[in-house]
């Protein structure tokens, strides 16, 4: 089960993808009362994603809840969107802790990048494969980062799977992501898609 705390995407993503869903009021702030809801999602639910919290700041108190048991590891990852991750085992049940980043567009990404392929084999389902795309018009990637870039996948007359990637890329166009059906991954060895590259794409649950 997933306990979801930042809007209806992870609770419908994660549905779509097989889990029993259990949703609830935001996390409290509070270290101590964040730690006593975590203590009781860890006994009820075989999976928790969190969402926010999970960077350098003052007040992320996931982080510093997870960090200071000793149970949490958070880590910047080479990724565009989606930087700051963090991942954990609470409790006697070793139950798995997703924290993702709070930017609704990080969070899409994190969830099909982190979260679904764990789903996927905790409900004993094969890993979901890639299909290759050709791009049709090419971008720009930030040097050094792996992009996830919002895309439409169409056939074309030939029955190629065809990218049209969103005009813009940033993590706060989140008005964009309507037009998209799916992520094609850009290596962190390319800053410019021209076009007729093929890429790797996986199909967005929820926009099927």
């Amino acid at each position: 089960q997933i306990h979801e705390s930042n809007g209806v995407f992870l609770a419908a993503a994660a549905r779509e993808a097989g889990a029993e869903v259990v949703t609830g009021p935001p996390m409290p702030d509070a270290e101590a009362d964040f730690t006593a809801r975590l203590d009781e999602l860890a006994a009820a639910c075989d999976l928790i994603v969190l969402s926010g919290g999970v960077s350098v700041g003052t007040y992320d108190v996931a982080r510093i809840v997870l960090g200071d048991a000793g149970e949490g590891t958070f880590r910047h990852v080479r990724m565009q969107p989606g930087k700051p991750q963090g991942f954990g085992l609470l409790g006697e049940r070793r139950v798995p802790v997703f924290t993702l980043p709070g930017n609704p567009m990080s969070t899409l990404v994190s969830f099909h990048v982190f979260v679904l392929p764990t789903l996927d084999a905790m409900g004993g389902r094969p890993p979901r494969e890639c299909e290759r795309a050709v791009v049709e018009r090419g971008w720009t990637s930030p040097p050094g980062r792996a992009q996830f870039a919002r895309v439409a996948v169409r056939r074309d007359d030939s029955g190629r799977l065809v990218i049209h990637p969103n005009s813009r890329q940033g993590s706060h166009h989140l008005g964009e992501l309507a037009e998209a059906n799916a992520l094609a991954l850009v290596p962190a060895d390319v800053d410019v898609v021209q076009a007729d590259d093929e890429l790797d794409i996986q199909m967005l649950l929820t926009k099927e």
